[in-house]
């Protein structure tokens, strides 16, 4: 539990660089786009998420899960060698295919001739994001914390710092924020390869290759589902309502999910751990379960925090004309508490290799999302878009647990105070939700009573257990 911890704090001082460059550039760029060209950033932005899984093929998931495995590990340079030089060849065909596919499928708001070049100018950005993304996951089936920690921040600093310099000091629009993002991403690119230089030289092997995809390319469905499942509330939107909706819910959407960058941060500490004490064969219960209560309950609680003062994030965050995006802080926040189950439990699907079982559940949370989002969209707006990703997140997160008791016979789930905790952020969540805005010093004291209110909820349960708190403090020191 202690190396969970220490990788925890050093992943997330990466992490917490880039959530910070994130909600810095927001009240930029929502400044410089109006909500419908700020909605267009976002659809180029979806395009490139949904974009990743086919360029990488599920190499980042299959190369590090073959040398992570002891039997496997003689082969390590060769694993690693090949994939990337197989994810470089094949970005050279998906990338031209996916820009043709891409104009064809966009909404007719969004065909314009500016937002055609910033399509394609993103299109060309995701040959370097790749390469950094399946070398971060190289390194992080190392344990190289510190290097896959600088790789991150290079890039997220670099490619914020160019797309901003381009919009605001160039005034290139739209096509000028992937075109400094593109030039951003280019020196980390180069970094990634460097840090990474000991694994390759391993020659690239044909048998290797084919071993690779057999692991990787199952994978691949299961991983566009998941990011299918998590933009399709963005995209309904875009069909149904237009790009104006769409900037709104943007920016309601990065002020209320700002909290799951913890969830990235523990995942990127948690897989490599939970897979090697599953391998050991060692008792893994206690640690699944003490990183369930931590994660729940930090979740948790930032999640509340944010939507107990949404109305002041988005009021810094954006201009007045973005005000209702604070609408969906409330459904979105419980979201992320909710999926805080599935960041640990998930991780049984990885262990014993079983993608298919992804595909069923990420399958199950995209059609729950997209049916309700398509029934509460028409009469609520951003906010039943919000509250069908609610819906789709609790089936998905339920599905993880349920199915990492079946698949690790040894795991014992202690999931009384999880539940009461996320259970309460909820009600506590909702009732921030229709609270008056009055502005008053009696409004903010009262929503800050009700955050003390969940932590000592926190105390009562025994989430939150004082002899804990010295272990949790020593190993983030020792980070």
């Amino acid at each position: 539990m202690r190396e969970f911890v220490r990788h925890s704090a050093i992943y997330g001082l990466s992490d917490a660089t880039l959530a910070v460059l994130s909600l810095l550039s927001t009240p930029i760029l929502t400044r410089v786009f109006d909500p419908s060209l700020y909605g267009t950033r976002e659809f180029i932005a979806n395009v490139l998420t949904l974009l990743s899984p086919i360029l990488l093929l599920g190499l980042d998931n299959a190369v590090p899960g073959l040398f992570v495995d002891p039997a496997k590990s003689a082969r390590r340079r060769t694993y690693i060698t090949t994939g990337l030089a197989a994810m470089l060849l094949w970005a050279c065909v998906a990338l031209p295919m996916t820009a043709v596919i891409a104009a064809v499928s966009a909404p007719p708001s969004l065909a314009s001739a500016e937002a055609e070049r910033a399509l394609w100018i993103a299109l060309a950005s995701a040959l370097p994001l790749s390469v950094i993304a399946y070398a971060k996951y190289v390194l992080r089936f190392s344990f190289s914390a510190a290097a896959f920690a600088t790789v991150s921040m290079s890039a997220g600093i670099l490619i914020t710092v160019g797309a901003l310099s381009a919009v605001t000091i160039g005034g290139l629009g739209l096509p000028g924020l992937y075109a400094g993002q593109l030039v951003g991403a280019i020196v980390p690119g180069l970094l990634a390869i460097w840090l990474i230089r000991a694994d390759l030289g391993g020659g690239v092997s044909r048998g290797a290759l084919a071993e690779i995809l057999r692991v990787g390319l199952p994978s691949v469905p299961a991983t566009f589902l998941y990011l299918a499942y998590t933009l399709i509330d963005r995209q309904l939107l875009a069909a149904l309502s237009g790009t104006t909706a769409v900037g709104l819910y943007a920016v309601g959407v990065r002020v209320a999910t700002s909290p799951a960058t913890l969830a990235t941060v523990v995942s990127l500490a948690w897989y490599p751990l939970a897979s090697r004490a599953v391998h050991a064969g060692s008792e893994y219960s206690p640690l699944f379960n003490d990183a369930l209560r931590y994660v729940v309950a930090g979740l948790s609680l930032l999640s509340l925090a944010v939507a107990l003062f949404a109305r002041e994030i988005v009021a810094v965050a954006a201009p007045p004309a973005y005000a209702t995006a604070a609408l969906v802080a409330a459904p979105l926040s419980f979201a992320i508490a909710v999926g805080s189950f599935g960041t640990i439990t998930g991780v049984a699907i990885f262990v014993r290799r079983r993608p298919e079982i992804f595909v069923a559940t990420n399958a199950a949370a995209l059609f729950v999302n997209a049916a309700v989002a398509l029934a509460a969209v028409p009469r609520f707006g951003i906010i039943g878009a919000a509250v069908g990703v609610l819906a789709g997140q609790t089936v998905w997160a339920l599905a993880q647990v349920f199915i990492a008791t079946r698949l690790l016979r040894e795991l014992r789930l202690r999931l009384r105070e999880p539940v009461v905790t996320v259970c309460v952020a909820g009600g506590l969540a909702a009732v921030a939700g229709i609270l008056p805005d009055t502005g008053s010093v009696l409004s903010m004291g009262l929503r800050l009573t009700l955050l003390l209110a969940f932590v000592a909820v926190l105390i009562a349960n025994g989430t939150i257990r004082k002899r804990e708190w010295s272990r949790v403090r020593s190993a983030v020191r020792g980070s």
